[in-house]
């Protein structure tokens, strides 16, 4: 129907901060999107020729066709943005409200898996260790 719905849950609608190049990006694409709207009343940033926003099975088709043996999908993107803070040490509070996780378990049990990053920055901390 194209309509905006209510959020998953009362932790799913947050504000997170965003790096000046997403918020490049964005406005890159609104500065696309601009020429295709066509009388609707919600500024979506991805909308196709016709002014509608493009459907989730759209950006599915499109990673389907990407050359990988991987069944990538678009939940793939919030797994990598999850180990990518984590390898980067971000305290796990902070990932899970960026992420709108209210259940430590949530986050640790499904996104927490070690990185090889992490794992070669852990054997870095131990080797620097002097034990004599």
């Amino acid at each position: 129907t194209y309509k905006k719905i209510t959020t998953k849950n009362l932790y799913s609608d947050r504000k997170i901060v965003l790096t000046q190049r997403c918020l490049d990006i964005i406005d890159e694409q609104l500065a696309i999107s601009k020429d295709y709207y066509k009388g609707m009343k919600e500024n979506y940033i991805f909308v196709n020729r016709n002014g509608t926003p493009v459907l989730i099975s759209t950006t599915i088709d499109r990673l389907k066709k990407l050359d990988t043996n991987k069944k990538i999908t678009t939940h793939i993107f919030r797994h990598t943005h999850i180990a990518l803070l984590t390898e980067l040490g971000i305290p796990l509070k902070a990932i899970m409200e960026r992420v709108g996780h209210s259940n430590p378990n949530t986050t640790l049990a499904i996104y927490s898996h070690v990185t090889e990053k992490m794992s070669q920055n852990i054997i870095e901390k131990l080797e620097k260790i002097d034990l004599q």
